[in-house]
């Protein structure tokens, strides 16, 4: 779940007994005929490392994949860009995968807590 810049990845147990879900505050700063740049900041009260996936439309390869990837964060704060070349006009609902590392889904893969974010416009 998260890399340790080895090829391999952290090692994911469980959470805490009283682990609080991380959360993320995602605010538009800045926005062109192509793109749209976020600024967000991740807190997870727990000091855990959290790594985020921020899912909505992207345009690959001439297709429209309507929950992809679009942008990561990891705690702390900063900010990406969703490249939005041929996404049609419309309003899309943003959502966040948050992982903090704990084991969540014992018997799959969905080791996050989902969050929708805020829906955008884009004209």
């Amino acid at each position: 779940w998260g890399s340790l810049g080895n090829g391999e990845t952290a090692v994911r147990g469980p959470g805490h007994p009283d682990n609080h879900a991380p959360t993320i505050e995602l605010t538009e700063v800045a926005r062109t005929a192509t793109s749209v740049t976020f600024a967000y900041d991740v807190r997870d009260r727990d000091g855990d490392l959290v790594v985020v996936a921020v899912l909505g439309p992207r345009v690959k390869a001439d297709t429209l994949e309507p929950k992809a990837v679009i942008g990561n964060a990891i705690a702390g704060r900063g900010e990406f860009v969703w490249d939005t070349t041929g996404v049609a006009a419309g309003s899309y609902t943003l959502v966040a995968h948050l992982d903090d590392g704990a084991d969540v889904d014992l018997e799959g893969n969905d080791d996050f807590v989902e969050i929708e974010l805020q829906t955008v416009t884009l004209p």
